[in-house]
């Protein structure tokens, strides 16, 4: 297939899907999370990070499908029956970037049973939950593989096992995600984060307070300025020929 075919079949796929998830956003079989989902991921973690945060940043996610899709799992586990699905989908099969090479087709989503049977889609590229029809009539996948309820349980245990979570010392990293996430606010992906909306910096905000983030910080502040001075006295002395330092 020549490059105009390749765009002319993206072109035609974007309209149908944009007409899709116009209907389905109207008529509610396609949602944004829901103020229970969010209360669920904000309740696991990830490198000391509430799951929420990271879910509901786009820069968080977009083109980190197959983590992300598991620390949804983590979050809904004990919730409803779920399952990872390992998918090829029209958005990488069709696009032409993508198109010649199936190795980017790959994708990966989690599906919801309820317990009144519906079965829900949530794509994390999407930042989305679909009705599973309407999520097979945009995306048509090709399912290559599924992990069980069951063997996410086990795999995520032995996770733990083996990198065991350490809040208190990730703080210090994740004060530079907090930092770099605030910059983002006013980017057009940022669905979560846009005007009237502002989810991510509500969740942001609880987690600031949950490790006191200002005494954090100035703490941190403090321990860089110590740090910094003392390696300026160390330079200075190499400097000094009359001492000459070990250096």
């Amino acid at each position: 297939m020549n490059e105009n075919e390749l765009e002319q079949r993206w072109q035609q796929f974007h309209k149908g899907r944009d007409g899709l998830l116009i209907k389905g956003l109207e008529s509610g079989s396609i949602t944004p999370y829901s103020e229970e989902d969010i209360a669920h991921f904000r309740q696991k973690t990830y490198g000391g990070l509430p799951i929420s945060i990271i879910i509901l940043s786009d820069g968080l996610c977009n083109g980190f499908c197959y983590d992300r899709a598991l620390l949804l799992a983590k979050a809904l586990l004990d919730m409803d029956d779920i399952r990872l699905l390992y998918a090829d989908t029209n958005t990488f099969r069709l696009n032409p970037l993508y198109a010649n090479n199936p190795t980017y087709w790959r994708h990966c989503i989690l599906e919801r049973t309820r317990k009144d049977g519906r079965k829900l889609i949530y794509d994390t590229a999407y930042g989305l939950i679909f009705e599973k029809e309407i999520y097979w009539e945009i995306e048509r996948p090709q399912i290559s593989h599924v992990r069980t309820k069951q063997e996410i349980a086990e795999f995520l245990e032995e996770e733990n096992r083996i990198h065991p979570e350490n809040a208190e010392e990730n703080k210090w990293l994740n004060l530079m995600t907090i930092g770099l996430l605030e910059k983002t606010f006013d980017s057009p992906d940022e669905i979560y984060a846009s005007k009237g909306v502002e989810l991510l910096q509500r969740e942001i905000s609880l987690y600031k307070e949950s490790i006191h983030y200002d005494d954090f910080s100035r703490q941190v502040e403090s321990d860089i300025a110590d740090s910094t001075m003392g390696e300026k006295r160390f330079f200075l002395q190499c400097l000094d020929q009359d001492k000459k330092p070990n250096c």
